[in-house]
């Protein structure tokens, strides 16, 4: 024990150590050493292990530091590309309205395409029943030339004078005009011609139109299959806004591209 510990109170030295008592006995000093070096080493101990939390505060607050360091950057990056997926889902919101309107005009002018195609097959049927009536008219136009033919034939042998007065002729050696429905025939057969111009013509409008029809249909294929590509892109780059807002690095999206 110290000479001390018993000295609260009048400040001297304690009551052992007078020589009233004889002073310390060894046992009290190996006790009051031995005290002494419990103290320093709980001191020491202390010390130490004041060093090692103030080193491990250091060492977390330099760790969470760089977390917050970190996380900010990260944060940043996906504030960016998450701007980025905005913008390009924006352009592409754009660029499908832009193709449902050409979808529209499209099917407008398929519309208008079919419209024209049944208006060309009625036309072809009109045209096939002229061509019919004209080859009739024609046949029948044939028929009637041949007969008058015949007749004016027959008239030129007959030598007698009841014969010459019902064969009256224009002038010398000629014979007489065709009957007025054989000409009317022959004009038709004439216009026949006209006719077939113009079936031909009606022809090659319709083909025409059919190549347009055509066209169109693969041009508006071809935008629904654009469409829906940019459709998909888009619904890709949505779950990979989400996925990075989530911080979700395993995510198939933020793992691989589109």
């Amino acid at each position: 024990m110290s000479p001390n510990a018993n000295n609260k109170l009048g400040g001297g030295p304690s009551l052992l150590s007078l020589p009233l008592f004889g002073g310390p006995t060894k046992k009290e000093k190996a006790l009051e050493a031995e005290l002494e070096d419990l103290k320093k080493a709980h001191a020491a101990e202390l010390r130490a292990s004041a060093q090692s939390l103030h080193q491990q505060r250091t060492a977390l607050q330099a760790t969470i530091q760089t977390q917050r360091t970190a996380a900010a950057t990260q944060m940043a990056t996906v504030r960016t590309q998450h701007d980025t997926i905005r913008s390009q889902a924006n352009t592409i919101q754009t660029q499908g309205d832009t193709i449902r309107i050409q979808e529209a005009t499209l099917e407008t002018q398929i519309a208008r395409a079919r419209a024209l195609e049944e208006q060309l097959q009625g036309l072809e049927y009109q045209h096939t029943l002229r061509i019919s009536q004209m080859q009739h008219d024609l046949d029948e136009a044939h028929r009637q030339l041949g007969l008058a033919l015949e007749r004016t034939a027959s008239r030129g042998d007959s030598k007698s004078d009841s014969s010459a007065k019902d064969t009256p002729r224009t002038s010398a050696g000629s014979i007489d005009p065709l009957p007025e429905q054989l000409q009317t025939m022959l004009e038709k057969e004439k216009r026949g011609q006209g006719w077939a111009e113009k079936g031909q013509a009606d022809t090659k409008t319709f083909a025409r139109l059919v190549d347009e029809v055509t066209g169109l249909r693969a041009e508006l294929e071809r935008k629904k299959k654009e469409l829906i590509v940019k459709d998909n892109r888009l619904e890709w780059l949505q779950q990979r806004a989400a996925a990075l807002a989530r911080g979700d690095k395993e995510s198939p999206f933020v793992k691989y591209s589109c």
